[in-house]
């Protein structure tokens, strides 16, 4: 039985790897070993590692990266410790494959090891574009570390390969994170008030706003200027990553929401009730992926703002626009109808994937293709 190891850091990636998993996990072919890092081992950030065994899941490890402080410097430390404590996880686990979702700085250390240890590493989420942070290069990096790739769509495929991958070694499998949305059984408005101890408008925005971390942007104080004149509309905020700058914006939304009956903040809501809120939402705001990939799926426009994401590929549901735009578009989006693409595939990733990996005899790549 090959063991194969799932790398996770963050509520977002755990979402988007959670049907791979189950599958594995199912499958008598493999051993299914998950290792918790990063956000997850973080009590600023939720403890958000207890969502797998409340899924049924058991964790093989927990590499701890240190105290996530708000500042570039954290950020070395963490991938210093990363190196290292990775390094003696996988020497106990022995895993035959690693698989790493997507482009978090904390994924740099996995990708490291693996490679120095020999083991082969499949990247989830390769060949896109995100010029508005530096996970943009960290996301080539770790391609360039892998040896197998699952893409979202046939334009990144061309672009992994453009990066030197054998193309026998890409797939496009669609984005992974729709797997939730077809295999889900929604909640309910109803049941989410419940669930939140929120009463909902007839209205609702869904709001995430990241640290923008390789352009000089900082539109956490338009957007709430701009909400501000919404009162009569539900807004739930979810709180942004670790990335630098988080700390502001969370002060920034903690001010914003006192005294508003209108507002709910949340640092972790799980996949289920994340969805099932974007679901019901008149329009996601901010620029999270989630609002590029998710909520077109779901038929729910998205007010993309500002460089975060530039580049990233998406359907004319998602509507971009700068600071200084916000509340010109956002009239436009709530005033104009929008309904369900599947540009980000069909939601069956992880049976492509696991019948791939099936075929593979799990080596480390050894040339680079030349176009």
């Amino acid at each position: 039985m090959r063991k194969i190891c799932i790398i996770s850091g963050t509520r977002a990636d755990y979402g988007l790897s959670y049907w791979l998993m189950k599958n594995l996990q199912r499958d008598d072919q493999f051993e299914l070993q998950i290792v918790v890092t990063g956000m997850h081992l973080s009590a600023k950030f939720g403890n958000t590692w207890e969502m797998f065994a409340n899924d049924g899941f058991i964790i093989s490890d927990k590499v701890y990266l240190g105290e996530m402080e708000d500042s570039r410097v954290s950020i070395l430390d963490q991938v210093s410790i990363g190196v290292k404590e990775f390094g003696r996880s996988f020497q106990r686990l022995k895993p035959d494959l690693i698989f790493i979702v997507g482009d978090r700085y904390e994924m740099l250390a996995p990708s490291q090891v693996a490679l120095f240890l020999g083991v082969p590493v499949a990247h989830i989420h390769g060949g896109e574009i995100t010029e508005g942070a530096f996970d943009d290069i960290i996301r080539h990096s770790i391609t360039k570390m892998s040896t197998y790739h699952f893409t979202s769509t046939e334009l990144h495929r061309r672009r992994v390969i453009q990066m030197g991958e054998e193309p026998e070694r890409v797939l496009n499998v669609g984005a992974v994170g729709l797997e939730n949305i077809v295999n889900l059984q929604f909640l309910s408005k109803d049941q989410i008030e419940r669930e939140l101890n929120f009463k909902f408008k007839k209205k609702n925005f869904l709001v995430t706003y990241h640290p923008v971390t390789a352009a000089d942007e900082d539109a956490i104080d338009d957007i709430l200027k701009v909400l501000s004149g919404y009162s009569d509309f539900g807004q739930v905020f979810t709180l942004p990553n670790s990335d630098p700058g988080h700390s502001k914006i969370v002060n920034r939304l903690k001010n914003y929401a006192r005294g508003r009956e209108n507002v709910y903040l949340t640092e972790n809501l799980g996949s289920l009730k994340y969805l099932s809120l974007m679901k019901i939402s008149d329009v996601v705001i901010g620029n999270s992926s989630s609002g590029i990939i998710e909520a077109p799926f779901l038929g729910v426009p998205t007010l993309n703002i500002g460089v975060r994401q530039r580049g990233r590929l998406h359907d004319s549901s998602v509507v971009d626009c700068v600071p200084s735009e916000i509340t010109e578009k956002l009239e436009m989006v709530l005033n104009k109808k929008f309904h369900s693409s599947s540009f980000y595939g069909d939601g069956d990733s992880s049976s492509k994937i696991i019948n791939y990996i099936k075929s593979q005899q799990f080596k480390v790549k050894t040339r680079f293709y030349d176009l």
